[in-house]
């Protein structure tokens, strides 16, 4: 197994082919990530992690790495706040075949891009609290660096058929 991060948008384009296959929901979809990481003035780069297995991609983990700040509550109140290199990994964001070694690999390399300064904290969006990923990370806390508490919140989809009314409603 082998794992690498790509940092730009012409080494996306390497991994279109499987992105595209794998894609399968709003927040994942490779377009919008293109157009989201070349418009928010806050992106700093594509941060995508790919797993290979025998030279080929088995799985991605979508994020990028992000110039924003902390701020932590005091309370309600936030009185300070501190710049900050946060990857953000999407919501819907683990691509391709993520098995139990896959997603341990991926966190292990996580905390290894924290080590080395590429980054000073990674933010998951909307982790199911089933998500093989989410299991990993609570496994591998890296001590200080995780909030030990997620905060949940509901994230709703709903699928429409592909004829019919639209939204039927009853009188």
């Amino acid at each position: 197994m082998k794992i690498g991060i790509l940092k730009t948008l012409q080494e996306l384009e390497t991994v279109r082919t499987y992105w595209e296959r794998w894609q399968n929901h709003p927040n994942n979809d490779f377009a919008q990530f293109r157009i989201v990481c070349q418009l928010r003035p806050e992106v700093e780069s594509p941060c995508v992690t790919v797993i290979e297995r025998n030279g080929q991609p088995q799985a991605l983990l979508a994020g990028r790495l992000e110039r924003t700040q902390f701020a932590p509550p005091i309370g309600y109140i936030k009185p300070v706040r501190i710049p900050a290199r946060v990857i953000t990994v999407l919501h819907q964001g683990a691509l391709g075949q993520m098995d139990d070694e896959v997603v341990l690999e991926s966190v292990e390399y996580l905390w290894s891009l924290l080590r080395s300064g590429v980054a000073d904290a990674i933010e998951f969006h909307y982790l199911s609290e089933y998500s093989p990923l989410l299991m990993a990370l609570r496994l591998h806390w890296s001590g200080w660096f995780c909030e030990k508490n997620p905060r949940w919140s509901l994230h709703w989809e709903m699928n429409l058929p592909a004829e019919g009314a639209f939204l039927g409603l009853a009188s």
